[in-house]
Formats: structure tokens, sequence, C-alpha cells
């Protein structure tokens, strides 16, 4: 589950001020639910660029270019800012 970020939110993360910046509030545990956990996502990252684009607004954004231009088993690289720090990750997507 994503979430939007406020002006304030963004800064304190160090966030850009625009583009952008979902926060990680749930990653599932068990079973298919648990691909980005595995893919080492934890709660409260902050979410800058999913495959390339950093134009994806909301959570739904995400989903619908995940569905669109990905197909299930292919990685996507995501880039997202935990503690402040830059790091990528790459997410597998599933069906």
């Amino acid at each position: 589950l994503l979430e939007s970020m406020t002006p304030e939110e963004r800064k304190k993360a160090g966030a850009p001020a625009e583009g952008m910046a979902l926060r990680v509030h749930h990653v599932g545990q068990f079973g298919a639910h648990a691909a980005a956990r595995n893919a080492g996502f934890r709660k409260d990252d902050v979410l800058v660029s999913f495959d390339g684009k950093a134009d994806l607004l909301r959570e739904q954004d995400v989903l619908a270019h995940g569905v669109t231009a990905r197909k299930p088993g292919d990685k996507v690289k995501v880039e997202l800012l935990r503690g402040g720090k830059k790091m990528a990750l790459m997410m597998p997507m599933q069906e």
C-alpha cells in the first residue's frame, strides 16, 4: 500500500518537492503478497521513481503503469529513499 505525501512529509524525508513521492505504508508478509518484502522493500520507504518514471503521483498510477507497460515476471527498477539515502531495488511484477 502506497500513500501520497504532504509537502512537509516530502521535505522531512528528503524527497523532491515535485514529482513522485509515495510512502510505503504496508508490505505484504506471506505468499504472493510478500513479493515487495522479498525484493527488499520496507515500511516507510519513499518511492521516487518506478520503471524510470517519476511522474506517477498516486498508487493507482503506479499500478496502471505496471499492468499496461509490463508483464508478469518482468522486474522493474524502483528508486526510493530510505532514511534519507537514495537506493534502487528490483520489483518483480505479478499477475
